[in-house]
Order: structure tokens, then sequence, then C-alpha cells
């Protein structure tokens, strides 16, 4: 005799009846909207459904109704033969062009039917999505959610701004899409954050990029993502492969990320495929077991491809006529450079050189910049503000958060904590990728997030800002305060007769850094001796002011210039000259040619240069 309690005793069956249903009609079927196809449905949407008569006779006046998300319409089908199905398209339809959720049911209500049990369509669930037909496409989830949706399995996913120790902050803006804003993820989770459609069929070869942060339990077969896409919304495929594409799957076992990454950084894939309505999904797969603060995603975006250049400098420039109202590219073998977009303006023939640092990680004694610089000259300089993108390489980020060798240097935390100091001159020769020998213009701090834009591209990212006048161009974090162009910022620098000296006076600020001025003099503005040398108060946090009286005027004009010397002992810049005082005679008081470079603006504003003694890259 079978033990009931064994759990090896398989199954039990009792009171099997069969019987044959003379009145039964039912819903088989949703036909239309297909529910495979969520992309862009219709304002004046058809309603399908395939409506089977299981009676062995005809039925006649059969009550159909649909119903979508609570609202039901009901109309009649004449009659159905027995054994036998229609498809019955709803004479009224419905509108489904607002993208989100619509659950989808329906019945059949036969008078006298005597099996009611398949008469209602078990319950459809469809998200509608636009489909994406303009590129570059670009969605950083600053204004919404940006019709990205989750779903799966205990889904964790979440849209807002972060709040967590390591997912802090998103990588632009405030808001990306994260796995929980405030906590970690679930246990047992196999969820999915699934994209809008994307209509590919225009692009040459489309690429998947976004902005990537993630903490996960590491280096086993426990929690792990990965990407997938699909073109009919039913079968996923997994994209791409570890050792390939830009920061992409960590794990060849497993063709997942499954190794943390507590830095937001690009990560990046070619799409294989390129048809009229793809979707691509993050899955996020857990266990019962610990778990931590999981990925977040930023900056979505699907472009035809376009890598950052990576080779050697373009000194003699790329040249071409920028106008109009699109972005104008500056490509090298096929790779970018630059992009301007002189929104509606005619700059005409423009030419943008490129120079890249390969020796140690520069630095101007207060913050470390990025070992690639640019130089944008048009023909007709504009009128109105210029939108310019300025394309890096994501191992020059990883070069330039890891710099050493300057401890009172600062460094970006990570690419999207860049900012871009810019240097504009009537001179053009000093616009030739090279700091310190920018003496006669100004220089300007585009902040990062407020002024600049970091944009995930390939195998980099472009900082996206707009200008008023055209410049050389440096990547840099704006040292302690966030907020200060690249080189020291001398504020004033005036000579003047006091009693039988010359009083020189000079104010700066962003001194950090720097050890000593040194003062020059000479007879003819041309040749200068050292005269004596003024400590410097070396930190950042406020406007400090010199001063240093020349007891011994030599006869006819005095001139004075003060040369920089950083903590290491490298001479870094020179500012002025001033001159003052004859030194024999009357006393008299010359022209103070720097007061007409004393403006400054603390935040996002106009800086007067310093000159430079020696050529330094």
């Amino acid at each position: 005799m079978a033990d009931p309690t064994s759990p090896d005793e398989g199954y039990t069956f009792d009171n099997i009846k069969l019987s044959r249903s003379t009145t039964d009609v039912g819903i088989a079927a949703l036909i239309s909207p297909d529910p495979a196809t969520d992309c862009s449905l219709s304002p004046s949407q058809t309603i399908s459904f395939r409506v089977k008569n299981y009676g062995s006779a005809a039925a006649t006046n059969i009550p159909v109704t649909f119903s979508i998300n609570g609202a039901t319409v009901t109309e009649t089908i004449p009659s159905i033969n027995g054994k036998d199905s229609v498809i019955y398209t709803f004479t009224q339809q419905a509108d489904m062009s607002g993208f989100g959720t619509y659950t989808i049911t329906g019945w059949a209500k036969l008078a006298g039917d005597s099996y009611t049990a398949n008469d209602t369509l078990t319950p459809v669930t469809i998200h509608t999505s636009p489909t994406i037909t303009a590129y570059p496409y670009l969605e950083g989830f600053e204004t919404s959610s940006g019709n990205w949706y989750s779903g799966g399995t205990n889904p964790s996913w979440q849209w807002g701004a972060p709040a967590k120790t390591v997912i802090n902050k998103a990588a632009n803006g405030a808001k990306c899409w994260v796995t929980s804003l405030t906590g970690h993820y679930n246990d047992n989770e196999q969820s999915y954050l699934y994209s809008p459609c994307f209509d590919l069929t225009g692009l040459n070869q489309p690429v998947f990029s976004f902005s990537h942060i993630f903490q996960t339990e590491d280096d086993c077969d426990c929690d792990m993502h990965w990407v997938e896409y699909s073109t009919d919304g039913i079968a996923w495929t997994r994209l791409g492969s570890a050792g390939g594409g830009q920061a992409w799957y960590d794990s060849v076992a497993a063709q997942a990320w499954r190794m943390s990454n507590t830095k937001w950084h690009v990560s990046s894939y070619d799409v294989p495929v390129k048809a009229a309505g793809v979707k691509f999904r993050i899955v996020m797969k857990s266990d019962m077991a610990a778990n931590f603060e999981g990925v977040a995603i930023d900056d979505v975006h699907v472009f035809d491809k376009a890598s950052v250049y990576s080779g050697a400098d373009i000194t003699g420039g790329l040249s071409q006529t920028v106008s109009g109202s699109g972005w104008i590219n500056f490509d090298a073998g096929g790779k970018r450079v630059a992009a301007i977009n002189p929104n509606g303006q005619n700059l005409g023939l423009t030419n943008v050189k490129l120079y890249i640092n390969t020796g140690a990680v520069r630095n101007d004694g207060v913050q470390y910049y990025l070992d690639r610089n640019i130089v944008i000259q048009p023909a007709v300089a504009p009128i109105a503000p210029v939108t310019v993108r300025f394309y890096f390489l994501q191992t020059e980020a990883d070069t330039l958060m890891k710099a050493t060798g300057c401890p009172a240097c600062t460094t970006i935390g990570d690419p999207y904590q860049a900012g871009v100091t810019q240097y504009s001159s009537a001179v053009t020769a000093e616009e030739d990728g090279i700091l310190f020998n920018d003496a006669s213009g100004t220089f300007t701090y585009h902040l990062p997030h407020q002024d600049v834009s970091i944009v995930p591209n390939d195998n980099g990212y472009y900082a996206e800002y707009q200008v008023s006048g055209f410049s050389e161009f440096w990547i840099n974090n704006g040292g302690p305060s966030g907020t200060q162009p690249l080189p020291l910022t001398l504020l004033s620098f005036t000579a003047n007769r006091a009693g039988a000296g010359g009083l020189l006076q000079w104010s700066t600020t962003n001194d950090k850094g720097l050890s000593r001025f040194i003062i020059q003099k000479s007879a003819d503005g041309s040749v200068y001796a050292d005269l004596d040398s003024v400590p410097a108060i070396s930190d950042t946090g406020s406007i400090h002011s010199y001063r240093y009286t020349d007891p011994h005027l030599l006869s006819g004009t005095n001139y004075y210039r003060l040369r920089m010397v950083d903590v290491d002992g490298r001479y870094t810049s020179v500012a002025g000259p001033d001159s003052c005082c004859h030194g024999g005679g009357h006393a008299q008081r010359l022209p103070e040619p720097s007061r007409g470079r004393q403006a400054i603006r603390q935040q996002h504003g106009e800086y007067p240069a310093a000159a430079a003694d020696r050529r330094l890259r």
C-alpha cells in the first residue's frame, strides 16, 4: 500500500468527469494589437479577438466586450457556426497613442452558455513606447523617465535622484535609473529595465553607449547584469561579449558585469542589427544572499559610430566651412576630434587643431589637466553663442584621474566632473596648444554640469558647452573651489612712484602650489634681470595682495615684471611688464597697462592671462 506521507509516491487523481458542452462560446486570443508589438500604437487602434464556438450548434447574437484599463466597449457578433471561430474586429476603435501600460481583456457572454470558464480572455499587458527615428539619440533622464520602464521578478529599478553611499549622484544632472534610489537591490531579482523602440534602419553602424556605475556582490556566479536587445519584443539576445566594446562585460564565463566599478564611466558596444523596431533592456540578476547598491545608468546615447580620435597631434589643423544650424564634425581618419554647431551663423572656413601630451600628466601647480587640448579658429568671429563638442578618450580620463607628482594638485573624480578652460586672444599665435605663453587674452572657465555636459561616446566622451568666441580649450576640474581656470589668476599688477622709489603692487587668487614671485627689472622693457623675490601666500581661499618697494630707480623709465615659481622650483609664467617712474627729475606716473585687465567673476567668467617665459606643453 502506498505511503501517503512519502514525497516519492507521485500524484493521485479522483472524481474525473468529462462532459460535452452544447452551448459554449469564449475569447480564444487577442489578435490586434499584437501583444508582441509595443512600439507606437495608434490613436485609432483596431481591437480584434479570435472568438470560438466550442459547442456543436451555431451560436447567434453573441455579446462580446473588450476592456482596456477598465474602460469597456460591447458589440454583438451575429453568428458563429458550431466548432468554428471568427476574428471579430470591433467597430469602436481605441486611442492607444499615449505611451504607457495598457491592460487588455475581453469576454463573450452568450445566453445559456453551459461552460463559462473560457468566456474571458486572460489579461494581456502591453507597455507602449515611442519609436526613436532621429539620431543621435541622447536621454539624460532629467525631466522624465525617458519612456524607459521596468519589469521582471522582484524589480528594484527606480527613476530619480539617487541618495546612497556609492551611487550618490547621477552622471550628469540630478536623475538617472538605479536599482533602488536609497537602498540595495532585491534578493532573487531577475529584473529588466526596458528602452523605447529604435528604428535603426538609417544608421550605418549603430552604437549603444551609456553612463554606468555599479556595486554588486563581486566575482561570483550570484549577482550580475548585462544588456539584451530584441527586434520583435519576444526573442531577446545578449548584446556583445567580454573583451569587446568599451568597458563591456568583465566576466568571460558569465558574459556579464559582476566586478564592481564604483566610478561613473562609459560602456559601449556596436549593435549588430539595423531593424525598424529594436528594443534594449538592462538585465539585473541576484541570488538570495548578500546584496549591495546595484546598478545605475544615465545618458543613454544611440548613434552612428564615430570613435574618438586616438592618433598623433594635428598641428596643421582640420579645415572646413562651418555654417547653418546643424553639427559640423571634424574627423581625422574616420575618428572624431571635435564638432561645432554654429546655431544659424556663418563662421566661414574654420580650422581645428589637436595637441596630445605623451609625457607625464601636466599641471599648473594647482590642478592637473587632460593630455589633450584643442584650438578652434574660425575665419568669422561669432556674434552669438556657438556650441562645441570636445572629444576625448576614456584612457585619457583614466590617466587624469590617477595623476601623481603634484601633491597640491586636484583632479577629476570621474570624467563627468570635468570642466573646460577656454583661452581667447586677439593674438592668434598664442592659441598654439601651449598653456603658459597665453599672455594677452582672457581665460574663461566653463563649470562642470552647469556649463559643460559630458556625454558617453563609444571609446570615450565629448564635452559639450557654448562659447561666444574662439579659442584654445583645456579640460580640468576647476581646482579646489571647482571654479578656477588653469593658470594662476593675476588680478592686477601696477608700478607707481612712491617718494624716491618705485612701489609695485599686485593681487592674485588661485595661488595654491606657488612658491614665490621673482621681481624682474629692465631699463628698456626688453632685457630683464632679477631684482628680488616675494614669498607667495599659496592657498586658494581668497584674494591676496602683495607689495614691494624698489628704492633704487634707474635713470629714465623703469620696467617691471613678475615671474612665478611653483613649489617644485619650476618657472611657470610671467606677468607684466608694467612701467614706472623716471629715476631722475620730477616724479612721473606712467600708464598702468594691467589695470585694463582687472575684472574677474568668481564663477563662470573671464580671468586675465599671464604670459609664459618658456614654452610648455
